[in-house]
């Protein structure tokens, strides 16, 4: 299992929030670990049984298989006449030597293009949402859930900006949570660092000389604070990075019900379920990012192997993810957004990268669960 970086709770709110980025600072972790049939994920007990020879199928076959070239990940599925399967994703088609069944199991091949995290660092195009509310605007306090933060210190790649997916709870505080790549800057944040909203690509990021300021109460104001970087999940990258799989890329900023508030704007899909759910194949979803706003999905493939390029050759392995279709679910900029059944609005993932035509979420059980983005167990703050 990769190592937890636990930062402690602070009590300033200095300058900092994380934003989605497809960039990551590295940190080179060659710790052994377990073999992937081996990892301990609370989500992964939840899934459909019928799955289970499959599952079994590709764990045996998964690190030859992410060996090969242009292979971006293997995840389990089913064939279009139902039947489970192993979904081996591609970067391009025609992909030659992959195999058509494992253990007699059939393999479907899925062309996804590359899968990268996705942090916006570059000024884009006017953001999605209907009427007047904008998910990259700035937002009185409380501020909602599904919009615009980052850390407030830009790293090598840019002003990493990114969502608020949702509020979470120990029981005694509340916590903004989001991605490590947008609130801890790929493991380099400074411990307690202020984490802010709007993020800093649509307040008063600078690139190339030009300042974009877009906060009408000025730039790093300390009204924008809206809490303090407490824990995240370290990301292990590995010069082989099947020999150091990761299960989430998320991280905390302690908060208070004054500044976070537990709904989408009025355009998302409000307040998501305190109970969570498990993803299943062809599972209706939505989510309510800073770039796209309100999108639906639906579940391709889960108990997803995936390699996921941080940028400036860093790649890391995520093992168990849920594999998401529709080419628009995401965009960059939507790292950090809660995945919802809209069966219930229970939550199931949480965002985090993506390529042309899929969308990776980490299990939501395995982010909140003791020892995933904390030593404690938490829960969404919701109805």
């Amino acid at each position: 299992m990769t190592t937890s970086h636990r930062l402690r709770i602070g009590i300033t709110a200095a300058a900092a929030i994380a934003v989605l980025g497809w960039l990551g600072c590295s940190r080179d972790q060659s710790e052994p670990t377990a073999p992937h049939n081996e990892q301990v994920s609370p989500a992964r007990s939840a899934l459909q049984q019928d799955l289970g020879a499959a599952i079994a199928a590709k764990d045996r076959h998964a690190v030859q298989l992410l060996k090969t070239k242009g292979v971006a990940g293997v995840a389990v599925g089913r064939t279009g006449d139902g039947r489970a399967a192993v979904v081996i994703l591609t970067t391009a088609s025609g992909i030659a030597g992959l195999p058509a069944n494992l253990d007699g199991i059939p393999v479907v091949v899925q062309v996804t293009g590359a899968i990268v995290a996705l942090p916006l660092q570059a000024p884009d195009a006017a953001t999605r949402g209907r009427g007047l509310v904008k998910p990259s605007g700035e937002f009185a306090h409380p501020v909602p859930i599904g919009v615009s933060t980052s850390n407030v210190t830009a790293n090598t790649a840019g002003c990493a900006t990114g969502t608020i997916a949702a509020r979470v709870t120990d029981g005694a505080h509340v916590y903004a949570l989001s991605v490590n790549h947008i609130y801890a800057l790929t493991n380099s944040a400074a411990a307690n660092s202020a984490v802010v909203q709007p993020g800093l690509l649509d307040d008063d990021c600078v690139l190339g000389g030009i300042a974009r300021v877009r906060d009408p109460d000025g730039p790093n104001d300390a009204s924008d604070v809206i809490g303090t970087l407490a824990s995240f999940q370290t990301i292990a990258f590995c010069s082989d990075p099947t020999t150091c799989p990761n299960t989430i890329d998320a991280a905390i900023a302690l908060s208070s019900t004054a500044n976070l508030g537990k709904a989408t704007p009025s355009n998302g899909y409000g307040t998501p379920s305190s109970t969570t759910a498990a993803a299943s194949i062809g599972q209706v979803l939505e989510k309510y990012g800073r770039t796209s706003a309100l999108t639906t999905g639906k579940v391709a493939a889960i108990d997803g192997t995936v390699m996921v390029d941080y940028g400036g050759g860093n790649i890391a392995e995520f093992v168990h993810q849920i594999v998401i279709t529709s080419g628009g679910f995401s965009k960059a900029g939507d790292s950090g957004s809660l995945v919802v059944a809209v069966d219930g609005l229970h939550p199931v993932g949480l965002l985090f990268a993506g390529s042309k035509n899929v969308t990776i979420a980490n299990p939501i059980d395995d982010v909140l669960a003791a020892g995933g983005v904390a030593s404690f167990s938490l829960t969404v703050d919701g109805s």
